[in-house]
């Protein structure tokens, strides 16, 4: 069974508005989930900055839920066994109003029993260790609609990302930027 067959479409794109329409986006995956809630911060955050990512770093996790409202919204990544934080942090906002999106394994799910917009996605795997394959695909959709969504604003913050990026020579074969950090990157020939 494929994610496409157990979500939809419709309701692909309706999670994926209210991500795209809430004032602040959390993002909460931990454990083995956490690479996903990453990326889906990571991408959004080339072209958005409201979209913040729960990783409880110095034991900070439920700090960063302050100022959540009933404007904002939680993405919350979880397969059984559900991490603890993440089941609260979904308890959390629906106490205080916000949209939850749910991206998990199971109807039945606290996760998916507790969300405005259940996403319920396969993790079955022949290892020891859930796949992640199909919630990585299911965020890189949702990123891809909140992205169109955005339109020309969109387009405008991604250009300024990759200059961002050539400035800093960011990567390893970029030696076009005007660099704030000049002299930054990979040695010139000779230069051992």
């Amino acid at each position: 069974v494929c994610s496409s067959d157990l979500i939809g479409f419709d309701r692909l794109g309706a999670a994926a508005e209210a991500l795209g329409r809430a004032r602040r986006v959390y993002v909460a995956g931990l454990r083995s989930c956490y690479p996903i809630a990453f990326y889906f911060h990571y991408a959004c955050g080339v072209f958005r900055t409201n979209v913040a990512l729960l990783d409880g770093r110095g034991g900070t996790f439920a700090d960063g839920l302050r100022g959540l409202g009933s404007d904002d919204a939680v993405l919350a990544i979880s397969f059984a066994p559900y991490t603890r934080d993440t089941v609260n942090v979904v308890d959390y906002a629906n106490a205080n109003g916000a949209t939850v999106v749910a991206m998990t394994d199971s109807p039945v799910s606290p996760l998916a029993a507790a969300a405005e917009h259940g996403l319920i996605v396969a993790s079955t795997s022949p290892s020891v260790f859930q796949s992640l394959v199909s919630a990585m695909a299911v965020a890189q959709a949702l990123v891809a609609i909140m992205l169109v969504g955005d339109g020309d604003a969109a387009l405008a913050a991604i250009g300024e990302s990759e200059g961002q990026l050539r400035d800093f020579q960011a990567y390893w074969n970029d030696n076009t930027g005007s660099s704030a950090v000049a002299g930054a990157g990979a040695p010139k020939a000779g230069a051992l």
